[in-house]
């Protein structure tokens, strides 16, 4: 009988070099050596793990399916976090180990999870969006929902991302968001990033089941904003669709309730449309009087902004372009103005002002203002 002084390196050189190598014929290389190893359940999870690894799915299969889970199996088949990564040649998310395979592995984990052998977890929701086998994504969505794994709306935002329509009507079937703030992003994203003549369907697959937010507030109306992230109100669907040029989708949107909020540059889409011109999208708001709604100032502040934006100087959009913080600005400097030109009248300092009253030589009756730097100045 032939021996290994390593049998365990030997089978896993056996099983990384060929895709072909059954149960079968590690029994027989098992039964060669002096001492078995399959019959110890660390070492087989080993063997599970290169088999695994070396995309001789038929293997694992066979193997997981003779015996049980060892102990630390959660450790090895956890459902980690989601890695992206290629598989079949389309980027996607899955478990690490099979990357660069012919697909992310959905079938394979149902058999892993139902066997006991993988941990189902949240962040295996999305790997079946990136499937190459839709069945194969669906069977493994339907798994971890049967383990009561909770679906949440990344799964939906996934399928608009990667533009996969079947897989946003299925993941919605398992869970829609409630939420305004979630279901206005989903409106956001379908109107944004699939293809052009697909943004329709993605939209109307979100509205049939029940997303309706279009109209959500980022956050309240705010007096300063230093940071162009802190903006008064998020781009909107409507936003897309008018700067996209998008004459139908942006009556799609009015029609169910899309209103003319302001962006960050303090724009509604009216006023972009107006700016781009297009006969076919203005046409549309002048089927719809009530969306048509811009001001001279609103239009003045948001064009410096975009123009500021424009120029690659992202620290000059650090104060938001809205009426409220300009008059405040306007007023704060008005009262500064108005008190130099009343502080030569006046026989009392006003500390931090930076002016002193100093007489003018020849005549030590007369007073005129002198401007000094406060620090320089003492207060006593």
């Amino acid at each position: 009988m032939m021996s290994f002084a390593y049998p365990m390196e030997r089978l896993v050189e056996a099983i990384m070099a060929s895709k072909a190598l059954s149960l079968d014929d590690l029994r027989r290389m098992d039964q060669q050596a002096d001492k078995g190893i399959l019959g110890d359940p660390r070492l087989y999870q080993i063997l599970v793990a290169a088999a695994f690894q070396a995309g001789n799915r038929l293997l694992v299969r066979q193997m997981i399916h003779a015996a049980p889970p060892p102990p630390g199996v959660s450790i090895l088949f956890a459902g980690v976090r989601a890695v992206k990564s290629t598989f079949g040649g389309i980027s996607g998310y899955g478990h690490a180990a099979l990357s660069g395979q012919d697909d992310n592995g959905c079938d394979l984990f149902v058999d892993l999870i139902n066997a006991g052998w993988a941990v189902p977890h949240p962040d295996m929701a999305v790997w079946p969006i990136y499937s190459q086998s839709i069945q194969a994504g669906k069977a493994l969505m339907n798994t971890l929902v049967q383990h009561n794994v909770a679906i949440d709306e990344r799964p939906a935002i996934c399928a608009i991302s990667s533009q996969n329509l079947d897989m946003l009507d299925f993941a919605l079937q398992i869970h829609t968001p409630t939420d305004e703030k979630t279901q206005f992003y989903l409106l956001l994203y379908a109107a944004q990033w699939p293809a052009p003549p697909e943004r329709l369907k993605y939209l109307e697959i979100l509205w049939n089941h029940g997303v309706h937010t279009l109209n959500w507030r980022l956050t309240e109306i705010k007096v300063a904003v230093r940071s162009p992230d802190e903006i008064t109100w998020e781009k909107t669907a409507l936003h897309v669709a008018v700067q996209a040029d998008d004459a139908e989708m942006v009556e799609w949107l009015i029609q169910r309730g899309a209103k003319t909020f302001r962006d960050k540059y303090g724009k509604n889409p009216f006023e972009y449309a107006k700016l781009r011109g297009n006969k076919d999208v203005l046409a549309v708001f002048e089927r719809y009087p009530d969306c048509q709604s811009t001001t001279f100032l609103s239009m003045t502040l948001a064009s410096r902004q975009e123009a500021k934006y424009a120029s690659g100087d992202k620290t000059s959009g650090r104060w938001a372009s809205t009426a409220l913080s300009s008059s405040i600005v306007f007023i704060i400097i008005y009262m500064h103005l108005l008190h130099l030109s009343l502080c030569p009248l006046s026989l009392r300092r006003w500390p931090g002002c930076g002016c002193e009253s100093r007489p003018v030589a020849g005549d030590r009756n007369a007073i005129f203002v002198v401007p000094v730097k406060p620090s320089t100045y003492d207060w006593d």
